[in-house]
């Protein structure tokens, strides 16, 4: 990336901005964000720099809008003042977990109906410091990283609000 004259960001090493200038001179920032062997880049006209980096590397053909980033759907979304911006959101990201639950749950004729409404992990009288349910069977314990793996990326994704919960589990 730095060969390419991009430097990382303070706020995130794997953020890499570029100073660059549109046909009418005004001043804006390239970004190519880099995420293992993810590459987003953000630019007025991405070619020439993602034709130098696939010098480099093999790249897919998917040069051009993308629709998904790293389990995320991207998407043009016009704001309120009129201007159009790109945005990310994790819809079919959750809906794909939560329909592989379902899958699961019902495939072992199993159900969350005596969690109440099933919209909170567990009551608000619950405190996981003096928790003293037995420890998870040794063949559950991959299975439970993983649902907790699937929702922390939720929260990467932009559910900051299960995080507390999340963090407690």
């Amino acid at each position: 990336m730095a060969a390419l004259g991009y430097r990382p960001t303070q706020a995130d090493p794997d953020v890499w901005i570029k100073r660059a200038s549109k046909q009418d001179g005004t001043q804006y920032y390239k970004l190519m964000l880099v995420y293992a062997d993810d590459v987003l880049h953000i630019a007025k006209k991405p070619e020439g720099d993602m034709l130098r980096l696939g010098k480099e590397y093999r790249l897919e053909d998917s040069i051009g809008p993308q629709d998904r980033y790293l389990g995320s759907n991207t998407e043009r979304v016009q704001t309120r003042d009129g201007a159009v911006v790109w945005s990310l959101n994790c819809y079919d990201y959750l809906n794909n977990a939560v329909q592989q639950i379902r899958d699961e749950l019902k495939e072992k004729n199993m159900s969350l109906s005596h969690f109440e409404t099933g919209l909170c992990p567990y009551p608000s009288s619950y405190r996981p410091e003096v928790d003293a349910t037995p420890i998870v069977i040794e063949e559950m314990t991959n299975r439970f990283q993983q649902l907790i793996g699937i929702l922390r990326w939720s929260i990467e994704l932009g559910r900051i609000d299960i995080l507390t919960e999340v963090s407690c589990l």
